[in-house]
């Protein structure tokens, strides 16, 4: 978090291109599926793929887009599906590595560049995209938010806060008591659907910091089961081959990893 006696700002003391948790990487194999549209295919030594398909009416933006199978359908304890549908927003609210929220939007405020990672029921995304010149920093965000995801106090209080006071107006919003009693008679009360209930704030209390880094670590803990598009104005192979190889292919498994198991 923010802090320190220095007096110095935050995104002096403090840079976004710190080296996330990466190691090594290679690009182990390259396949061009379509000649004709330029479709590329790579596959990475943790596992991961990657399909490149450079275009020109995207001049100067390239964007990242990731899946994986497997999400809250994954969990058990329903504790862990209520606070699996909080945990992008946490992490969003919270920054990432050493950089809060606010320090990032500082830290980046040069940048044309934004990344982020979800979870839905059945699968796990992450899109990240930015100017060509910041294709790298989009990737380390990635790479940081796979293996340096923050969880602040604060960031979780505001989220109880939101959600209470949500709570709240809906006690007293016809049209929003309409929605609820709609939704659950056409999508049912299970805890994947559902809407959030006030019951919900308390589990998000109680699981805390540490119950939403754990939840994280879980869900995010295999890169090779992820597989990637990389679309725009995307650099030649050679500038590309050692960004990928480190930013994506040097993620390694984290121990306790997660297997996509259907939902009910």
């Amino acid at each position: 978090s923010a802090g320190g006696g220095s007096g110095e700002p935050p995104t002096k003391r403090r840079r976004v291109d710190r080296p996330p948790i990466v190691s090594g990487g290679a690009v182990v194999s390259e396949e061009v599926l379509d000649a004709k549209l330029g479709v590329s295919y790579w596959t990475l030594d943790n596992g991961a793929t990657v399909t490149i398909k450079r275009t020109d009416f995207m001049h100067d933006e390239v964007t990242l887009s990731g899946e994986a199978l497997g999400g809250s359908s994954n969990l058990d304890d329903r504790r862990d599906i209520v606070a699996c549908r909080f945990l992008p927003l946490v992490a969003s609210l919270s920054g990432v590595g050493d950089l809060s929220a606010s320090d990032l939007n500082q830290a980046l405020a040069a940048s044309v560049v934004q990344a982020s990672l979800g979870a839905s029921r059945y699968g796990r995304s992450a899109t990240a995209y930015g100017a060509v010149k910041d294709l790298e920093v989009a990737l380390q965000l990635t790479a940081l938010h796979f293996r340096r995801p923050r969880f602040d106090p604060v960031a979780l209080e505001q989220l109880v806060s939101l959600i209470k006071q949500d709570k709240q107006t809906e006690k007293t919003d016809p049209s929003q008591q309409f929605e609820l009693r709609l939704h659950e008679l056409v999508q049912g009360d299970g805890d994947h659907v559902r809407p959030t209930k006030e019951e919900d704030i308390g589990v998000i209390e109680t699981r805390g910091v540490e119950g939403f880094r754990q939840l994280w670590s879980r869900l995010f803990a295999e890169p090779g089961e992820w597989s990637w598009v990389l679309v725009g104005a995307v650099p030649d192979d050679e500038t590309l081959r050692p960004l990928l190889s480190r930013y994506l292919g040097g993620l390694r498994p984290d121990p306790s990893s997660s297997s996509w198991v259907a939902g009910p």
